[in-house]
């Protein structure tokens, strides 16, 4: 068995995420010491405050967290009760979510889920993304498990293939 290899999400992503957070979230606050006092454009300022809040925690637990895969299983660094073997896979799904209409500036999810219904999600701004979903496709066709064709289209996209 080879060492397991180690992915972590991508730095400039995450740190993009936590600049985004704090610029809001700053600029709620300076408009409420700035003055700001009608009770309504208050509630407003702290709901996006506390929104922006979050997404800014969200981001720190996210940029933590480190993915081990090796040939055997892939789960959360640390967290034995997350390890999906590859050869218990039922579920595999690779979405993509755009953030504009015409298709741009979007990204991948891919989703696993083992026969014992333990899940794992992981995002593209992982780095080693790519290689990830190139390791987890040969697990379904192995096993027999059936792809969606949002699945399957998704897949070529990323591996670069046609039909698979």
């Amino acid at each position: 068995m080879t060492e397991p290899r180690r992915l972590h999400p991508s730095a400039a992503a995450t740190g993009r995420d936590l600049m985004v957070s704090g610029l809001v979230a700053g600029g709620c606050l300076a408009a409420w010491a700035a003055g700001v006092r009608a009770p309504a454009s208050l509630a407003v300022l702290g709901a996006i405050g506390l929104l922006f809040v979050g997404f800014g925690l969200h981001a720190l637990c996210r940029r933590r967290r480190v993915i081990e895969v090796c040939d055997h299983a892939i789960g959360l660094a640390g967290r034995p009760s997350s390890r999906i073997r590859w050869a218990a896979l039922s579920r595999l799904a690779l979405a993509y979510y755009a953030t504009r209409r015409d298709g741009e500036n979007g990204w991948m999810r891919l989703r696993l889920e083992d026969a014992e219904g333990r899940r794992l999600s992981l995002d593209s701004d992982l780095d080693g993304f790519a290689q990830l979903v190139a390791r987890a496709a040969g697990a379904p066709e192995r096993r027999g498990v059936p792809l969606s064709p949002t699945t399957q289209a998704n897949l070529a996209a990323v591996l670069g293939t046609r039909n698979r």
